[in-house]
């Protein structure tokens, strides 16, 4: 294995994708209600940490295609993440067959 290899798996993968992945995961994915399954859990957990990995791989490849980074990439890269998440159909609609508990505070009636 290569040096970078395990340097970027020790400092970049593991605090900065997987641990707040599983920590978003386990706090959102009870909190609003969805299925006590484990493995509809796991499916969850991977589709949230693929997101957070695609997010900064995206920001990376603009930050490394355009030179001048001061302004014209992070404008481009906030645009191109703005523009993902409203597409990216990760809203949750209550009122199409997922329970939403008594006890949450945070509903989201959606767009």
């Amino acid at each position: 294995m290569s040096t970078l290899f395990l340097a970027k798996l020790a400092c970049d993968l593991l605090p900065l994708r997987v641990v707040p992945s599983l920590v978003f995961s386990t706090i959102c994915y009870f909190m609003t209600g969805l299925q006590r399954n484990f493995g509809k859990f796991i499916i969850f957990l991977l589709t949230i940490f693929m997101a957070n990995v695609f997010g900064s791989a995206m920001c990376f490849f603009i930050a490394a295609s355009i030179p001048v980074f001061g302004k014209i990439s992070r404008k481009i890269t906030n645009l191109s993440l703005k523009i993902s998440m409203n597409y990216s159909r990760f809203l949750l609609f209550f009122s199409r067959g997922i329970n939403r508990p008594r006890s949450c505070f945070c509903y989201y009636d959606g767009i």
